[in-house]
């Protein structure tokens, strides 16, 4: 289940908000997901609730990645089936998975970095932007690691058309 003090979407749905429908309004739910399978795709409608932008303090705009409720559901519901992914193909320089974070795996390099210097040694990195990080995937080699993992043709088919959705 969805912690209390997990975000809800950008209207206003909480993910936890699911658990309250009737047997007859699951079965709708589940109905919605199996065209949305059948399609490969979440309605267009919902793709700009990806990236809203919130008002800055000093004037401007940031852009914050905020799943739309349907998407974080369902994304719940297949995860048995995508865990064995990040065991075939996970590495130590991912900020995602579980038990990680985009920040931890930053200051772990850059106290990895500090070291290495410190010994008199030249480093290197970079951060990659994810604004367009999802175009760089070879789709070929991602279906073929994901078919290795047993991961489900549909549930590439959605994912990969999420990340071609508008940013």
């Amino acid at each position: 289940s969805f912690s209390k003090n997990t975000a809800a979407s950008l209207y206003g749905t909480h993910p936890r908000h699911f658990g309250m429908l009737s047997d007859s309004g699951l079965q709708v739910l589940a109905t919605i997901y199996e065209a949305i399978e059948a399609i490969g795709c979440f309605p267009t409608q919902l793709w700009w609730l990806l990236f809203p932008l919130l008002d800055k303090p000093k004037g401007g705009f940031r852009p914050i990645v905020l799943c739309f409720a349907l998407l974080r559901l369902w994304e719940r519901l297949r995860r048995p089936a995508l865990a064995n992914f990040d065991v075939v193909n996970g590495r130590t320089y991912w900020g995602c998975g579980k038990h990680k974070s985009a920040e931890q795996i930053m200051w772990t390099h850059a106290v990895k970095a500090e070291a290495h210097g410190a010994q008199g040694n030249v480093t290197g990195g970079f951060f990659w932007d994810g604004h367009k990080y999802y175009e760089s995937f070879d789709l070929g080699v991602l279906n073929a690691r994901a078919r290795k993992a047993g991961i489900h043709p549909i549930i590439c088919k959605v994912t990969y058309n999420l990340w071609r959705g508008p940013r």
